[in-house]
């Protein structure tokens, strides 16, 4: 553990607030759940990752790819959960890139899906660029990971049926994800 140098009081509600610059590295979202632990007198705090999205990861890149032929990537806000035919093997587990993470957000704000102008790498290693990427958010518009898809043959695009038929995936996981008020 790496200490910050930055020091919180705790208020009369017991509340602390993190500072932005560490909500911001560690990606740390309004509405995102943190898990407390203890460690002799030490007090940390843990993102929680959906794990939602890692039970249905399978499924979904696995069907996708049938459908499509494009492979797929599934992933949360940190790491890839799940990738799909060779992918899988180099890039389950990996953490994904900034820009992942960057495009994310941004598609969230339109609340949309995007076919990517420019490539995009999901990990720092990867040789194969994503294609198309939509985000998995809830109805409250929550971000809990992307799905992507990945090239397959030189300049081969998505079809109107591949672009729906991962749309209807995001939305089904994040649907899923949706916590009744």
């Amino acid at each position: 553990m790496k200490a910050t140098g930055i020091a919180r009081k705790v208020d009369d509600l017991g509340r602390i607030t993190i500072p932005k610059e560490i909500r911001t590295a560690m990606r740390i979202n309004e509405e995102d759940k943190l898990e407390f632990y203890v460690e002799g007198k030490m007090i940390g705090l843990m993102k929680q990752v959906a794990d939602e999205i890692s039970s249905y990861g399978k499924l979904i890149a696995t069907t996708l790819q049938a459908q499509t032929g494009f492979p797929v990537v599934v992933c949360d806000t940190e790491k890839i959960v799940y990738a799909s035919g060779d992918l899988g093997k180099r890039l389950a587990g990996q953490d994904i890139t900034d820009k992942v993470y960057k495009k994310m957000l941004q598609l969230r704000q339109k609340r949309n899906m995007l076919i990517l102008d420019k490539p995009l790498w999901p990990t720092v290693d990867e040789p194969h660029a994503a294609v198309a990427m939509v985000p998995i958010l809830n109805n409250k518009q929550d971000i809990f990971g992307a799905i992507l898809l990945m090239e397959k043959d030189a300049g081969e695009m998505p079809d109107a049926g591949d672009l729906t038929a991962i749309q209807t995936a995001a939305a089904l996981i994040g649907g899923i994800l949706d916590e009744p008020d």
